[in-house]
């Protein structure tokens, strides 16, 4: 299974899209990390636009100030914040590479999901993140799931 750009295996970004926001979420704070991730939408969007899909110009106009809107509310002033607690570049960078690579892969998913059904689009994704994220935090022990929380993590994945 490859993606329609350049070959790469789509279904890995999956992997990348989550070490990357991890190293984010380690590197700063929640509310800045998850407002940046969360431009995946708009990045999927002009990929597609570079590659050739059609949007109208209100759509395009609106897209651009919804995005600004999410990125700069990560920079808002928060009161319980320490004097100077701004976000350093590492975590800018690391949620940037979340959002890209979430992007990428939602692009990726809608093109692959023309040719495969629907199961087979998310299923590759889901069984990478696994192998390549959840298994090895497991064996090396820095995966803690305490009892009570065990229904409800076992449940999501």
């Amino acid at each position: 299974m490859r993606a329609p750009v350049g070959g790469w295996p789509w279904w890995a970004s999956a992997t990348w899209c989550l070490l990357f926001e991890y190293r984010a979420l380690r590197a700063g704070k929640v509310g800045i990390v998850t407002s940046i991730a969360s431009i995946e939408g708009a990045i999927a969007a002009v990929i597609a636009v570079i590659l050739g899909e059609r949007i109208a110009r209100g759509t395009g106009a609106m897209l651009a100030a919804i995005t600004v809107g999410v990125f700069l509310a990560g920079f808002g002033p928060n009161p319980a914040d320490e004097e100077g607690d701004r976000p350093t570049g590492r975590t800018v960078g690391l949620a940037l590479g979340a959002a890209a690579a979430f992007g990428f892969g939602l692009y990726a998913a809608g093109r692959v999901s023309q040719s495969l059904p629907v199961v087979w689009v998310l299923l590759p994704a889901r069984l990478v993140g696994v192998v390549a994220v959840a298994i090895p935090l497991a064996l090396s022990s820095r995966m803690r799931i305490t009892r009570r929380r065990f229904p409800s993590s076992s449940w999501a994945a």
